[in-house]
């Protein structure tokens, strides 16, 4: 754990940021979880790959890792802390999501789901043949326990409108932005095109003048290569950094048949289909 890290939550509390903790939890001790829970955080995030420990242990490569991070969700949630589980789906451990949430119910935790294999922040690919295909996907993603009710969950979209054609394919650069540790701007975690350095210029600088913010910006649901033609582009939340960093900047990202982009996931059961999981 950071030294520091207290004080960047504190500071960052201090500027009513919505914290949340990633963690694997080991660091976290009684002391530790009342000051996190002091300072409010919302929620802390553990990642747990499957229910079986010879899948999660091997995905880790620490043999052990489930039972501790079991143990350290079982703590973390008996010190009044809102803890939820991160199941990332992969090739290894494609079929296990079930007992994933299982697992999740038994300690009274939330659960998450995600499917999206990103390259590399260095650009290496070689990791996306972990991703789960597509043909796969549409067996996970009928499970009533994951999206609540399947046939709305798989309903059709709405046929887009002028509207929908003229908005944002992504919020990255719109109302959210990323500085990494040594004050470079992106337009997202996920979107790692340079757009300026705050340890350079004043932050509202770039966010007002940033030539590469303005073309992200600038960039309409119409202007890509692909997308216009789904009937998907309404409700999907297409990720122009995976696009961007697979050397697909206006096109639909090579995952978006896996329908795996969202960051409020799980969606509510009576909500349509806002993945384009591909039913």
């Amino acid at each position: 754990m950071r030294r520091d890290f207290f004080e960047i939550v504190e500071h960052a509390r201090g500027l009513l940021f919505n914290v949340k903790v990633k963690t694997n939890g080991v660091m976290i001790r009684q002391k530790e979880a009342r000051r996190m829970r002091e300072l409010g955080v919302e929620q802390v995030q553990l990642s747990v790959y499957s229910h079986r420990p010879e899948v999660h242990d091997a995905i880790t490569k620490l043999p052990g890792s489930l039972k501790r991070t079991v143990e350290a969700v079982s703590f973390l949630k008996s010190q009044g802390l809102k803890v939820a589980i991160a199941n990332v789906l992969m090739t290894a451990n494609l079929f296990d999501n079930a007992g994933v949430i299982a697992l999740a119910k038994e300690l009274g935790v939330s659960y998450t789901l995600d499917p999206t294999i990103t390259p590399r922040i260095d650009g290496d690919t070689s990791i996306l043949a972990l991703r789960a295909p597509g043909s796969e996907l549409r067996q996970v993603f009928r499970n009533p326990d994951l999206v609540g009710n399947v046939e709305e969950f798989c309903a059709p979209p709405p046929a887009p409108d002028e509207d929908v054609m003229e908005g944002y394919p992504c919020s990255a650069g719109h109302t959210a932005c990323y500085i990494s540790p040594y004050g470079d701007v992106f337009p997202c975690v996920q979107f790692p095109l340079p757009s300026g350095n705050v340890r350079q210029q004043k932050f509202l600088d770039i966010w007002r003048d940033s030539r590469q913010l303005k073309e992200v910006r600038s960039i309409r649901a119409k202007d890509l290569s692909t997308c216009p033609s789904c009937a998907h582009i309404g409700t999907c939340s297409r990720c122009p950094g995976l696009a961007y960093m697979e050397g697909l900047p206006q096109d639909r990202h090579p995952v978006c048949e896996h329908a795996a982009k969202g960051a409020n996931w799980p969606p509510t059961p009576a909500s349509p289909n806002p993945l384009a999981i591909p039913c």
